[in-house]
């Protein structure tokens, strides 16, 4: 016996192994240049099963370039979920961009303990390919606090929670290791100091590392 033979008997592993011959499978953007950029097809767009990330300062578009991406994920049949940490959900909004809004979870919480049980309960019970067509629009990451911020501000304290790209970086992580596709908007911060580059990604590196695609 081979050994995929061998790891396609055990039940824990072989859900985690890639079905040989599979293509990769991608929800378009409908525009041809983000298509090239998060994929470098014209007909492709973000990847299922993964994170892409898109990066831009305020009053940019991230946000409808979200919705945009979450009516053509329904489009296609997904199971769609949005997670909104700066809270700033509209359903008009969302219903007049032609978003079906019935039985659509709108989770509102910024506290990292929090998402990560809502993303373990979202992939809960579902095979891969069920967690691959699973979309989740994340708006935004920069709103991310830890437990250990609400503590403090629930005492009165102003000090830093030195700890905060630990707790981001685990939910990274779950997020990577759940297989669900999510779409995460993220912001950019200047750089002051004058070295490096001129724009950058705040949010931890696991963020980075994990996303297949990036656009800034």
């Amino acid at each position: 016996m081979g050994m995929y033979e061998t790891l396609m008997k055990n039940k824990d592993l072989a859900d985690k192994i890639v079905a040989r011959g599979k293509n990769r499978e991608f929800i378009s953007t409908n525009v041809i240049t983000m298509n090239l950029l998060f994929s470098g097809r014209v007909r492709g767009g973000i990847p299922k099963g993964k994170i892409s990330q898109i990066s831009a300062d305020s009053s940019l578009g991230k946000s409808m370039f979200g919705l945009a991406l979450l009516k053509e994920a329904q489009r296609k049949g997904m199971d769609c979920a949005v997670i909104d940490t700066e809270r700033s959900w509209d359903w008009g909004l969302a219903e007049a961009f032609g978003i079906n809004i019935e039985k659509l979870p709108v989770i509102q919480t910024g506290e990292i303990a929090k998402l990560k049980m809502a993303v373990s309960e979202m992939a809960e019970g579902k095979n891969r390919e069920q967690r691959e067509n699973t979309f989740v629009l994340f708006d935004s990451w920069g709103c991310l606090v830890s437990h250990v911020i609400l503590n403090k501000a629930a005492k009165g304290s102003e000090a830093r929670d030195m700890s905060l790209p630990f707790w981001k970086n685990e939910l990274a992580n779950v997020m990577a290791e759940s297989d669900m596709t999510f779409f995460v908007i993220n912001h950019v911060i200047t750089n002051t100091g004058g070295f490096g580059d001129p724009l950058s990604v705040p949010g931890g590196k696991r963020l980075y590392f994990n996303s297949d695609g990036i656009v800034m």
